[in-house]
């Protein structure tokens, strides 16, 4: 048995800038996460996404809203363009986005020969560069958000520094809210 324990969460600017998209988003995105027949676990999960995008707002010292963007030099242009690309980023979507239950069509092309099969490879192919474009979405964010804090890019920041602002970074999960699904 070993004595190690995990190294302690730390949270970056690329955390701020995930935990801001995922505060936008809503139960039909697909990067969202949300359940859509539990209304209390995605109620709880926006709750917790918010709590901690606030958090992690005050630790770096910026308010992302545009009235708060005046104060920064050509803040509310670069935040201008943060937003687009937070939109951006959420509305990216497959052929299979959205699928609550995608069984009987993988299925049918299964059985459909060597049409269906190149239909699900390029369907893996199309899964893949979504997740490039997620990643360079949220690595642009990063950089505007680098801009944005100024000095204080070079920050991280640990699960204790969040709990000392009555922050819990533990996500709530789905299965504990199976009682109360909707």
């Amino acid at each position: 048995m070993s004595s190690e324990t995990a190294a302690p969460r730390s949270y970056s600017l690329r955390d701020l800038a995930e935990t801001y998209v995922l505060a936008q988003a809503n139960w039909s995105d697909p990067i969202g996460g949300y359940v859509q027949e539990n209304t209390s676990y995605n109620a709880a999960l926006r709750k917790y996404r918010e709590r901690l995008l606030e958090a992690l707002e005050g630790l770096y010292g910026l308010t992302l809203e545009m009235g708060q963007m005046v104060e920064i030099p050509r803040g509310t242009v670069l935040f201008m363009h943060f937003k687009r690309t937070v939109s951006s980023c959420l509305a990216l979507r497959t052929p299979g986005s959205g699928y609550l239950e995608a069984g009987l069509l993988l299925r049918s092309l299964e059985a459909a020969g060597d049409p269906g099969r190149r239909v699900l490879e390029t369907s893996t192919r199309i899964d893949k560069f979504m997740d490039q474009s997620r990643e360079a979405h949220l690595d642009i964010l990063e950089d505007l958000l680098r801009i944005l804090v100024g000095g204080n890019a070079a920050l991280t920041f640990t699960a204790e520094d969040l709990r000392s602002l009555g922050v819990d970074d533990t996500p709530p999960v789905a299965a504990d809210f199976l009682s109360a699904a909707e």
